[in-house]
């Protein structure tokens, strides 16, 4: 579809930090973000049991009415019964627990979660006390908090708790946005174990679906949502009762439990909160930026104190201070005005904007307050430079957006948050990509819905899109009862979030009202955004369309019976699109696929509410009769996409004043799947984009070229804040025979931020086949292609709207006529991306060409991030496509590329990467067997308490001890092979957690972790019977890193070390994992405390190459490093760091006889060539291709990737 918008993609998706004055962008954090809560202090921790965060807790559940304990039992550590208790999933929901748990079915299969089925009860059925539950947790306190004020934060609770600890009530809380914080420093135990209960209850009104004959009005052409609209009266996520784009009858427990996550800190007596800078320019100036820096300031003592506050922008020269003093227990807001501290004026500053309009630039202040030159707490908060405003300044008095004084014509969407709260830094940095990938720049948070993490917001910020605020109150529920508690709510959601540049816009309410005092408590914590009281007024008019129409209507203006919509700023128009096949089968049984299921398919599609099964089907069913699910679904994609474009391409006409009408923007309706379903989006709930993304992103472009059904004309459209000169176009028409039979070329200026409407009418000849082709071709004064268009076209007539009839919807039969074409394909892989291309050498056009990436059972490897996709090949084209994909989301050792296409024969390329990729650095599964025993790991340098599995052998005699180390990115709880083996061969094992990921200062070959290692040892030592002549250590990875550095600096005499895939040179692995682009450059700046750049002593400090070898060590101790020759191409860590660590302990040693070492050409080859210097041998059925060895050294490339072969390695190790 767009050569420019690959390119423009790698940048995206896969480019090096970019370096200005301000902050760089970063957008690659996948894996090294875990959290999406901000932490409150440098010593945090998160109390974590949900794998797909940072797991470092084991929370508990159970019934509220099970327990006759009250909570000042409940929570004395040691007391109860873990045994009675389930496991819970937090951060999560009392009904993803009980899932977990297996107490209920998957809701989200089929339609399991149907209210009629009783399968799962509803809790207006079953009554509120139903989902009533305790959590508990227990965890101790590391010893970097010793001498620090010790806080416990709840960052979401859904709905009202109260909170105890080792016996003592700390308080309640109320109230789903809302947060609180609580002083534990005189209730924990800071040497022992500690344990926190929750008693969650649900929404105080749950309501209920259906009405019973209790009909309630709701909008035009809408279905009756929102259940019986009491849920409304809870300050909650009001569509967990039910609405039309989710579960029409609603998730079940209402969503109740501790659905964010909970936090560990430590500060000094005087904490700072909720921090702001205010910038302010002066407009239409932006060479001057003023600065007014605030924050809250809280003496938690109970003596007076005086220190300073200190405030520094990092990406300027900007330092001020306060000297302030603080009665006991006063809170108060300082502030930093540019009247009292000129150096707060910036001149030049580099501004924020959002896509299109130029560079995120980002700054970061750092404040402190310090008591005698003590650090007592700090904060960092992370700005943008720019100023949003918004006016009525037009023909029409629409709603505009301006940002640094520039309208922004919005091509927005409306953000549905997870049905049932299953967020993660995964998944929101994958929908976000997605959006961006779009083109999007506008994201509403729709009433009903929830206020986004933190982590969203970060994303926001980096990738330039407008953030629309609404605080839980819909048109469809009834009023908030608790007022008080609803602005209490809003306060901390502003607070939290205003600092983000990315926030544009406060409105109250979805089509509904304000609660008294809403507007003024926005206004005055948050002064620099402007306010709405609901989503349609003040120059925003009513939605629709919402369901699936004749396209033909968009063009014509006539797809909603509510009258004119494409006009003004519309909050809500748009379409659904069927998920592909790959997506269907996992939503529902092959039986209820094919033939269509309409109950199923209609429970799936909000009650059958976006005609899925009717006027789609319909349309469907104009490219002929479909015989199976899988033509069905391939054609769907053609109506799907046609809809999408042509919804955006209609409003890219009447931009501004350059249609015939003004238009200021609008927001897609809706944007993101909640839940699985038919009535899919531009990617569907399991991450899988459809053909819709594709083509949204080829009308989104900055510059596009497009074509309107209905007047046959072309137009150019222009986001970009500059003009472009001599310019062309070319239109070229193709028959069903793929036969060129009309052109036209014009040259053309396109104005600044515009269109250039009706540039030219196609004249369409009389003799034209029933199904042709239209091509558009834009191109730069040089001559250079800047984007192409394709569009697909029937000679039938439209007969007006609300029937199935028109160019581009009925009259698709012939498009069965296309002959099959045999594509070429190319492929490279360079680590976790794919780069394919692919060429159409035959006579045909190749319509609807897709790309799958997939699995060996044919199961789409989602989230993967496809540069271009249901693209269009004329006879002797070419596209280049990336591929974007995670190793961690194979769960096989093959991957699957497939072509496939409308009339394209499917071609499979196989890529096999042995089990490396599956098993290590594989953080997904934690399952261990019963004769594992968790421990728990004093540390020896600071106390802090690590976790560890453990097996004590049977044996009666002495036995062997495996230490086993995890990968760089998982934790004690991640899943070994050598475990398995271990037990099978009854010797002791063990499994350290050393600090866990290693993504912060203390894990990543610390002190610390290293320290903890050897404590696993002691601790094997003296509760199992250990052969202490006997004691191996292996790791792979992240875990081969570990083993280098504990044979470096353990205090321990170890037999043997075997370590594989190895890192050994953080500098050099930095600087690989930025050219590669993947989430480990992230990893090493956070585990060296780097800012923006490496710190390079910090990283030579953790990285075993720069360290002093213990030769003497080796006279007792063996060490063998293995490399599989394709790690650094299809695996992370490339074989040098291996080789370079062996040459560096030869040179250590004072070897002289260069044989031993690897040379230089050996190195050359085994990187060039990838194959074998010689005849070593094999282990574990590979070949050998180098080996290298001097006393008790050894080092081997075998034939493989990033990986170990574990059953190999424990015999190795064993072996007498």
């Amino acid at each position: 579809m767009k050569n420019r918008i690959i390119h423009r993609l790698i940048i995206i998706i896969y480019a090096l930090p970019l370096f200005v004055n301000a902050q760089s962008i970063k957008v690659d954090k996948e894996v090294s973000q875990q959290h999406i809560s901000e932490p409150s202090s440098e010593q945090s921790i998160f109390l974590n049991s949900n794998p797909a965060y940072s797991k470092n807790s084991e929370w508990q559940l159970k019934k509220y009415d099970s327990l006759a304990p009250g909570g000042d039992k409940i929570s004395i550590p040691g007391n109860g019964d873990k045994d009675e208790w389930m496991k819970a999933v937090v951060p999560g929901t009392v009904l993803t627990s009980l899932v977990e748990n297996e107490i209920y079915p998957d809701p989200y299969y089929g339609d399991v979660n149907r209210r009629t089925k009783k399968v799962i009860p509803d809790m207006a059925d079953a009554g509120r006390e139903f989902y009533h539950y305790w959590y508990r947790t227990e965890f101790k306190v590391p010893k970097t908090f010793s001498n620090k004020k010790i806080w416990l934060k709840f960052h979401g609770i859904n709905y009202k708790s109260e909170i105890w600890l080792n016996g003592q009530k700390l308080g309640n809380m109320a109230g789903m946005f809302n947060s609180k914080a609580f002083d534990v420093t005189s209730i924990v135990n800071r040497s022992g174990s500690n344990t926190l209960a929750v008693n969650v209850s649900p929404v105080d009104f749950p309501g209920q679906s259906g009405r019973k004959g209790k009909k309630r009005s709701g909008a035009k052409g809408e279905n009756q949502n929102g259940g019986d609209g009491i849920i409304g009266k809870n300050t909650t996520m009001l569509m967990s009762v039910g609405w039309d784009f989710t579960f029409q009858d609603g998730i079940r427990d209402r969503n109740t439990g501790i659905w964010k996550e909970v936090e560990l800190y430590a500060t000094g007596d005087v904490v700072l909160d909720h921090p702001f800078v205010k910038t302010k320019l002066n407009l239409p100036d932006t060479t001057i930026s003023q600065q007014t820096i605030s924050v809250e300031a809280f003496n938690a003592s109970n003596r007076k104190i005086s220190g300073v506050l200190n405030a520094k922008i990092e990406e300027t020269d900007i330092v001020v201070q306060k000297e302030i003093s603080l009665n006991p227990n006063e809170h108060r807001k300082i502030e930093f005005t540019p009247e009292e501290y000129k150096q707060l004026i910036i001149q030049n500053p580099k501004l924020w904007w959002p896509i299109n309009k130029g560079e995120q630039n980002l700054y970061n202040l750092y404040l402190s307050f310090e008591e005698n030159e003590q650090i007592s707490h700090s904060k960092k908060v992370r700005f943008g430079i720019r100023e949003i405003t918004t006016d009525q300044n037009t023909p029409d008095n629409s709603r505009r957006f301006l940002v640094n004084g520039h309208p922004v014509f919005i091509r927005g969407t409306n953000w549905i948050p997870e049905g049932m709260l299953k967020n993660s830094a995964k998944r929101t940095l994958a929908e976000l990509k997605y959006t961006e990938q779009a083109g999007l720049n506008l994201i509403r948070f729709w009433a009903g819905g929830i206020s986004e993490s933190d982590y969203f917001f970060d994303l926001c910020d980096e990738m330039g899109f407008l953030v629309w605020s609404e605080y839980w109150m819909t048109g469809d529920t009834q009023p908030v009862v608790d007022t008080t508690l609803y602005l209490n709510n809003i306060e901390a959601t502003v607070k939290r979030i205003r600092n983000h540049p990315s926030l544009a816009y406060h409105v109250s309410s979805n089509e509904s009202t304000e609660i008294p005092g809403a507007e003024q408590l926005i206004r005055t914590i948050d002064p620099t955004r402007d306010y709405q009281m609901q989503s349609e007024c003040c120059g925003v008019h009513d939605g629709s369309p919402y369901s699936y129409e004749n396209p033909m209507q968009y063009y014509e203006n006539t797809g909603s019976k509510r009258g004119s919509r494409i006009d003004g700023f519309n909050p809500e128009y748009g379409t659904p699109i069927l998920p592909t096949v790959e997506s269907l089968r996992l939503m529902m049984p092959e039986e209820d696929l094919w033939p269509i299921n309409d109950s199923i398919w209609n429970y799936l599609d909000g009650g059958g509410f976006h005609n899925m099964t009717t006027k789609y089907k319909a349309a469907v069913n104009e490219f002929g009769p479909s015989n199976s699910i899988e033509e069905f679904a391939k054609k769907a994609q053609f109506v799907g996409a046609m809809n999408f474009r042509a919804i955006w391409e209609v409003w890219n006409e009447n931009k501004f004043k350059y249609g015939d009408r003004f238009a200021s923007g609008f927001l897609f309706w809706y944007h993101n799947s909640p839940v699985p379903q038919t009535a899919g989006r531009m990617y569907d709930w399991s991450l899988e984009p459809t053909a819709a993304l594709y083509y949204s992103q080829d009308a989104l472009e900055p510059l596009n070229t497009q074509y309107d059904y209905l007047t046959n004309t072309v137009s150019v459209y222009n986001d970009f804040r500059k003009s472009f000169s001599d310019y062309s176009v070319e239109v070229s028409i193709y028959d069903i025979n793929s036969k060129e039979v009309w052109n036209k070329e014009v040259t053309l200026d396109i104005p600044q931020d515009g269109v250039v409407n009706d540039l030219m009418k196609i004249e369409f000849p009389d003799s034209i086949s029933q199904v042709h082709f239209i091509k558009l071709i834009l191109k730069d004064d040089k001559d250079k292609l800047v984007s192409d268009s394709f569009y697909w076209r029937s000679r039938d007539n439209y007969d007006g709207a609300w029937t199935i009839s028109g160019p581009a919807i009925s009259g698709f039969e012939d498009m069965n006529k296309l002959p099959k074409v045999n594509l070429e394909m190319e492929s490279r892989l360079e680590g976790e991306e794919l780069k394919v291309k692919i060429t159409n050498p035959s006579s045909s056009l190749s319509f609807f060409t897709q790309l799958k990436l997939q699995d060996d059972k044919g199961r789409s490897i989602s989230p993967t991030f496809y540069s271009d996709n249901f693209f269009n090949l004329l006879p002797g084209e070419s596209k280049s496509v990336s591929l974007d994909f995670s190793m961690g989301n194979i769960p096989s050792e093959t991957m699957k590329l497939v072509i496939d296409g409308w009339n394209v024969i499917p071609q499979t390329k196989t890529f096999q990467f042995g089990k490396s990729h599956v098993k290590y650095d594989d953080t997904r599964k934690t399952d261990w067997d019963k004769d594992f025993k968790r421990v728990e790991i004093q540390s020896s340098a600071d106390n802090n308490i690590q976790n560890a599995y453990f097996l004590k052998s049977t044996s009666k005699k002495a036995q062997p001890l495996i230490v086993s180390l995890h990968t760089w990115s998982g934790d004690y709880s991640q899943r070994d092979e050598i475990a398995e083996i271990s037990m099978q061969k009854n010797v002791n094992y063990i499994h350290p957690d050393f600090r866990g990921q290693n993504i912060q200062v203390n894990a990543c070959a610390s002190e610390l972790a290293l320290s903890d290692i050897d404590d696993a040892i002691t601790y094997a030592i003296k509760n199992s019977n250990v052969d202490t002549s006997k004691i191996f250590v292996v790791g792979v990875s992240g875990g081969g890193y570990a083993t280098l550095s504990t044979f470096m600096k353990s205090r321990y005499d170890i037999k043997k070390f075997s370590a594989w895939a190895s890192i050994t040179d953080l500098v050099a692995w930095y600087k690989e994992s930025k050219i590669k682009r993947n989430k480990y450059a992230q990893n090493i700046l956070d585990c060296t405390g780097s800012e923006e750049v490496l710190n390079i002593e910090n990283a030579k400090q953790k990285s075993p190459l720069y360290w002093d070898t213990p030769t003497k060590k080796l006279k007792n101790s063996e060490l063998v490093i293995y490399a599989g020759v394709y790690d650094g191409i299809q695996g992370s860590v490339p074989i040098t760091q291996s080789i370079n660590f062996y040459n560096k302990l030869l040179t250590d040693m004072s070897v002289s006889n260069k044989s031993k070492y690897v040379s230089d050409n050996e190195k050359l080859h085994l990187l060039e060539k990838r194959s074998s210097l010689g005849d070593f041998g094999e282990i574990g059925g590979r070949e050998i291709f180098l080996k290298k060895s001097f006393r008790n050294v050894s080092l081997i490339i075998f034939e493989g990737n990033h990986e170990m072969l574990p059953e190999f390695a424990v015999n190795d190790l064993l072996e007498d």
